[in-house]
Formats: structure tokens, sequence, C-alpha cells
């Protein structure tokens, strides 16, 4: 009788505990996830910080504005096509240069992140429900998928596609 209670009561732990085991797991996941993107995140195989943005980028189109922009609808039309240069010391769009941009990165929730800060919807987008933001000091880049980004030029979302060396 002794080991029916004493495996009764090892199942009944055992089952309890499950779902704390997962939510603990899925914590450490999220927070290894948080800790690799504000930490840089994008190093390269060989280390290089920030490999998967530096390069030259090409505006594929406009996604979206806020209410209130720093430039027309057709201004903003006129830069598809234009490039946008990421470099470890630099941004350089539509004849601007941010210098020492930190490119620090958080992950952020997208419906919140856009409706907040940029007083758009984040349906036409093309995010996932979590985006990692890239802070370039006069902008903010959104990591769309590989070797896609969304940028933030003067209230306007541009869909940005990278350019093959």
């Amino acid at each position: 009788m002794e080991k029916i209670e004493k495996r009764a009561a090892t199942t009944l732990l055992g089952k309890a505990l499950r779902p704390a085991c997962a939510a603990l797991a899925a914590f450490a996941f999220f927070c290894a996830g948080t800790a690799l993107a504000s930490d840089g995140g994008g190093a390269s195989a060989g280390g290089e910080v920030n490999a998967d943005i530096c390069g030259r980028w090409k505006i594929a189109k406009v996604l979206d504005f806020a209410d209130i922009t720093a430039i027309s609808e057709r201004e903003a039309k006129k830069l598809i096509g234009k490039t946008l240069l990421v470099a470890k010391d630099k941004l350089v769009f539509d004849g601007e240069t941010c210098e020492a941009p930190s490119y620090e990165r958080t992950v952020e929730d997208t419906a919140r992140t856009m409706r907040e800060k940029g007083r758009v919807s984040s349906a036409n987008m093309g995010l996932s429900e979590q985006v990692t933001v890239i802070d370039a000091g006069c902008t903010d880049l959104f990591l769309k998928g590989r070797d896609r980004i969304v940028l933030h030029w003067r209230g306007f979302y541009f869909d940005v596609v990278k350019q093959k060396r």
C-alpha cells in the first residue's frame, strides 16, 4: 500500500510541476532571445556585429505613413529605388548622414510600437508580432526577415531590400 501512495504522490507532484517547468523554459528562451537582440544580435559567423544590417539597401516601396509627416506622399514615392547605406559608423540616406549610430536593438511588440511611436497600423508592415527595433540615431530600422528591413523616415515606413555585393 505504501508503494502505491508514494507513486501517486510522485505522479501528482510531477503533473503539478509540468506547467511551471514549461513556463520557466519559455521564459528562459525569451530572455536569451532578448539578450541576443539587445547585445547586438546581428553578429555574423565571423563575429562582426551588425553584419545583418551593414551594407547597401534599396527602397522597394512605401508601406504606410503617419497623419503628420515631414515630406509629402509624392516626395516619399520619389525615394523608391534610392539607396540606403548602413555602415558601422554611419547611416546615409537621401543626402543625410547619421553619424555614430548605436544600432542598439530591442525586441518590442509590433502593434504597440507602430501605434505609439509612429502613429500607424502594423497591418501593412509585414512584420511579425514581435519585432527587433534598431536605433540608428536619426531613425529606426525594423528587422523584417533575411535581407529585408522596414525603414522609418520622415513619418513614412518603407520596405527595404539588401543589395547583393
